[in-house]
């Protein structure tokens, strides 16, 4: 979930990427990019446009998944 928007390039070590296919003739894939900001934010950049900062903790939570998933 977004906590606040921004069009600011990131600056910050990149956490975690993905692409995701999507079953949409329109858009068949989307790709996310989350960066590190600062302590308690990571900022997320949507098909190479900086969108929006989000919770790291809700990152950490998402790269925990991630791996779990690929280690299982």
């Amino acid at each position: 979930m977004a906590d606040s928007f921004t069009d600011k390039e990131p600056e910050g070590k990149e956490e975690i990427s993905l692409t995701v296919h999507l079953d949409n003739e329109n858009y068949p894939e989307v790709s996310i990019e989350l960066y590190r900001y600062d302590g308690s934010y990571c900022q997320a950049v949507v098909d190479g446009e900086p969108v929006s900062l989000v919770e790291r903790t809700s990152v950490v939570d998402l790269i925990e998944a991630v791996n779990a998933i690929v280690l299982n």
